[in-house]
């Protein structure tokens, strides 16, 4: 998403930064796990095919071993809030894989409500309104992080 390809967000334990060329070899490297596949309802792609896949990503305007240690988490919540400060969201909806137990749990733990099932789509969907009940608790939970926006950022 080009409105915020130069944003870096700094937690305690994870750093978002915009998915760049230099990315993909990694990233390519985890979704050939059939478990991670399954997960993020992911099919696996070539090497080239992520690279195209990404360079499509950055271009687009209207897009947006480590288990265990609340890197899940962390990264949900600051999205969330940043989600909240940075883009006025009131609510977040998320629909997950029925068999992907670890994110329902993660999204159930943090507020998150099911709103309907579907044995069709094997999904299910999950909402939480952003009141200021929950964005002070995930604050708290977060503590401090940092958006820094600009070309200047490095990866």
């Amino acid at each position: 998403m080009k409105i915020n390809q130069f944003t870096r967000i700094h937690g305690q334990k994870v750093i978002f930064v915009p998915y760049e060329a230099c990315h993909v070899s990694k990233y390519h490297g985890w979704l050939m796990s059939d478990e991670l596949q399954k997960l993020t309802g992911s099919e696996p792609l070539t090497l080239q095919q992520e690279y195209d896949m990404q360079k499509s990503w950055r271009e687009d305007d209207n897009k947006v071993s480590y288990q265990g240690k609340g890197l899940g988490k962390e990264s949900l919540l600051i999205m969330i809030l940043y989600g909240s400060q940075k883009l006025h969201m009131k609510r977040v909806t998320a629909k997950i894989g029925l068999m992907n137990i670890p994110s329902i749990q993660l999204f159930t733990q943090v507020g998150f409500s099911e709103i309907s099932r579907s044995d069709v789509f094997q999904e299910v969907t999950y909402e939480l309104v952003l009141s200021p009940t929950v964005i002070e608790w995930f604050q708290t939970e977060v503590g401090n992080f940092v958006v820094k926006e600009g070309e200047n950022n490095q990866t």
